[in-house]
């Protein structure tokens, strides 16, 4: 063990050497033994001792009283006293510097020994129950909570510095004060207001309540939990009370918050869906309710896969796996099952739901029933597409009978011209001619463009088939097709939109692209009805991508609830992929 240190402050040398000798022989260290006070505080600046032995008289200036309160102002050295005098007045004196102990020279060495025992047992409890009180005191401080105690007559003993924030008062100003005078009231939700436990010597914890406490000099309220526990002492005797506090005005404006949210969400006309990242639904607003038909109980628990048709693909995992990614939310088109088995078209917003750590903890769904909206929109392309074929009959049936007709008259003025006329005439008659079967032929297209033949007489197959010939033979580019004939009861408009999608991606693919072939593809791949436009030109530009032909597509894909996908790279060509389930194809045209 580490031998305690003990300076002797002795002016009579022959004790001072059988002090050292005895000292030692205990096993005490004994760092020095001087004559003086003035030469012990000198000694302390430069070396530490755990105990001192203080001779009452000394010689120099300062007696071991003065001394020791010299020592006692820098120091925390436990003294004991020496001296041959017992008077009351020497006695009174030490008492004042609190010394560990007071021996006379007439000690014998069991006696010093049992009091330097005693001395240093004291000093060690003391150290450990200051350094406690530290520790205790270092940890009430840094608690966020407010934490006061009062003793049974309502004085204040101790309050830690979060009490002192909150209530805006100095730590040491509220020493040994009543704790009702402080400048707070405190008033429960009803407005009445709080009675310290100590007015009523209440035996029993106070249960955590809910109060506003106002500082009436700072002209501020607070929204705090308080809490008041008995502190007993000695034979379970209370002593006093500690008051436990809580702030709680900010936890209670984001309840305020998430309460308006909540009714936000709830009155929304929208359905709100919130699922986790499994999938499993736990929040289901009115909207939903009104829409699709489950009340929340018949949801909150259940794979949102649930609304999804069975004979549809579940897109919902891909959605949710972009998410996950971080890639940015959009709105996209489905198609959603009610409770009484009925299909609706929706317009869906995902979202994803963030902690406060960043990590997403789940899925929000916004989502509109827009069964009529399209409903109205497939009306007005059934109508355009109506007059886009009375158009095309007109180019082909009048304006092309038309020129065919004049294409004939100038033929036999060509005939005639050639035996009267001069060579210009006739040359001119010819460029005439020529003019006349270009604009024939360009009207045919302009007919045929509007209305496919193939389209209105074949089917989408035919007319994709008609599609790659006119490729072939006008731009000269190699077309290869895989067609699935065996694909059936495609409704008109399907057919419509996917051929226009086709014609718009094969224009593409001949004014963007600088390849030499297009590959056309048409099949049905687990459900879904997917058309592929691929070249292998030199790929487009974003802008390209992002242009109004590029927008149409999509526009006519979501018509159809189908979704369009485009990827395209430098000299690796540009494709083009449109879904649609095979259900919304083979429904009856509107």
């Amino acid at each position: 063990m580490k031998k305690i240190k003990v300076l002797i402050v002795e002016d009579e040398s022959i004790l001072s050497m059988d002090m050292t000798q005895s000292l030692e022989t205990m096993g005490y260290e004994v760092i020095d033994a001087v004559p003086s006070g003035e030469e012990a505080i000198m000694l302390l600046k430069e070396e530490e001792t755990d105990l001192i032995l203080m001779d009452v008289q000394l010689a120099g200036v300062l007696d071991g009283i003065q001394a020791a309160e010299l020592i006692n102002k820098d120091h925390n050295i436990p003294i004991i006293y020496i001296s041959g005098h017992t008077d009351e007045l020497t006695l009174s004196r030490a008492k004042i510097t609190g010394p560990y102990g007071y021996i006379t020279k007439s000690f014998n060495y069991d006696e010093l020994n049992t009091t330097m025992e005693m001395v240093v047992y004291k000093n060690e409890l003391q150290r450990k129950v200051a350094e406690n009180e530290y520790l205790l005191d270092a940890t009430l401080d840094n608690i966020e909570d407010a934490v006061i105690t009062v003793d049974t007559e309502g004085y204040i003993m101790y309050l830690n510095s979060s009490a002192a924030r909150m209530m805006r008062i100095n730590k040491a100003d509220a020493s040994n004060i009543k704790i009702d005078r402080i400048g707070i009231i405190w008033k429960n939700e009803s407005g009445k207001e709080f009675v310290h436990p100590y007015k009523t010597q209440r035996k029993k914890r106070l249960k955590t309540t809910e109060y506003v406490m106002i500082n009436k000099a700072a002209g501020t309220s607070l929204v705090v939990e308080c809490t008041v526990n008995i502190l007993y002492g000695d034979k379970n005797k209370i002593r006093g009370y500690v008051y436990l506090i809580k702030n709680i005005e900010e936890r209670k404006k984001i309840a305020a918050i998430q309460s308006r949210l909540a009714s936000i969400v709830e009155s929304s006309q929208d359905a709100i869906v919130g699922i986790d990242t499994g999938g499993i639904i736990n929040s289901w607003n009115s909207g939903a309710e009104k829409i699709l038909g489950y009340n929340s109980t018949e949801v909150i628990g259940y794979n949102i896969s649930m609304l999804t048709p069975s004979n549809y693909p579940n897109e919902l995992p891909e959605k949710i796996d972009q998410l996950k990614k971080g890639l940015s939310a959009s709105h996209y088109e489905s198609i959603r099952q009610k409770k009484n088995g009925e299909m609706i078209e929706m317009s869906i917003l995902t979202s994803p739901i963030i902690d406060r750590k960043g990590n997403m903890t789940g899925v929000s769904f916004i989502a509109r029933d827009i069964t009529e909206k399209k409903k109205l929109e497939k009306e007005i392309i059934e109508i355009g597409e109506k007059e886009r074929e009375r158009i095309g009959q007109d180019l082909h049936d009048s304006l092309g009978q038309q020129l065919t007709g004049v294409l004939l008259n100038v033929k036999s003025l060509e005939n005639e011209v050639r035996e009267q006329c001069p060579t210009l005439l006739v040359d001119m008659v010819i460029k005439t001619k020529d003019l006349i079967k270009d604009a024939i032929a360009q009207t045919r297209q302009l007919a045929k463009n509007l209305v496919p033949i193939m389209l209105q007489t074949e089917g989408l197959q035919h007319a994709l088939i008609d599609l790659a010939n006119y490729a072939e033979t006008v731009y000269k580019k190699e077309v290869e097709m895989i067609i699935d004939h065996e694909i059936t009861d495609i409704n008109t408009i399907t057919e419509t939109q996917l051929y226009h999608i086709a014609q718009e991606a094969v224009n593409n693919a001949v004014k963007h692209a600088d390849g030499s072939k297009i590959y056309i593809s048409l099949k049905n791949v687990q459900s879904e009805l997917v058309l592929s436009i691929k070249d292998n030109g030199k790929g487009i530009s974003k802008n390209h991508v992002e242009g109004l032909g590029m927008r149409i597509m999509n526009y006519r894909a979501n018509l159809i609830n189908g979704s369009i996908y485009i990827h395209t790279e430098e000299n690796e060509g540009t494709l083009v992929l449109c879904r649609v389930p095979m259900k919304t194809a083979e429904m009856d045209t509107l």
